[in-house]
């Protein structure tokens, strides 16, 4: 059970990474 409560820590930096590439992406697309 424990490790199904350290499971959303583990994914947060994940989602965060994936949310500052869509931005770089849509920075790009709009420089372009």
């Amino acid at each position: 059970m424990a490790d199904r409560h350290e499971e959303p820590r583990r994914i947060w930096p994940w989602v965060l990474l994936v949310v500052l590439l869509v931005g770089i992406a849509i920075n790009v697309a709009l420089t372009v």
